[in-house]
């Protein structure tokens, strides 16, 4: 990667700009991990609040998960194209579009939109996964897990927050 290792048994030092990106990503993923748990949560109560069907609960984390897997391939395309920035900032857009769309069709009750809000949801994730590949790209070999496992405890930490957002959402909706 550009630098050498100061010798056996020793760490290398690594760069700041590395560090500095590792951050970003952390950060970036502590985000996407509270949207991550709150979508599927809050989608399966938004499904029955529109459709009324206890069974189509599940077709939220259906679409989803069929989503993220079609958009693995195509993101990886662009990352290697491109560059791993021009696809992460694209699976944050999308994200962004997607979270968009599902509380426009929770406002103005429309079904339609809040799938088409959870499919782009569903893109966005799968593209904003390529950080985790992009941290272990940065780091020498015998440091990949390292890079990756910052990247990874951001995505795990913003996990928490997910309740903590419902929990303030259910008493904002109680309010109005």
């Amino acid at each position: 990667m550009g630098w050498a290792s100061p010798g056996p048994g020793s760490k290398s030092t690594i760069p700041r700009l590395i560090k500095r990106n590792t951050l970003f990503f952390t950060v970036s993923q502590g985000v996407a991990g509270a949207i991550f748990q709150l979508v599927p949560t809050v989608a399966t109560l938004i499904m029955m609040r529109m459709t009324g069907s206890l069974a189509l609960v599940g077709f939220t984390s259906g679409i989803l998960g069929m989503t993220r897997i079609f958009i693995s391939y195509p993101a990886g395309k662009v990352a290697d194209s491109r560059g791993r920035r021009p696809a992460i900032l694209m699976g944050l857009f999308v994200v962004s579009a997607g979270s968009t769309l599902i509380f426009y069709s929770v406002v103005a009750n429309i079904f339609w939109v809040f799938i088409t809000g959870l499919i782009l949801q569903g893109l966005g994730q799968g593209a904003i996964h390529q950080m985790r590949i992009a941290a272990a790209d940065m780091y020498p070999v015998e440091r990949k897990a390292e890079g990756v496992s910052y990247v990874m405890m951001g995505s795990a930490l913003g996990s928490l927050g997910g309740p903590f957002i419902v929990a303030y959402a259910t008493i904002y909706a109680g309010q109005t």
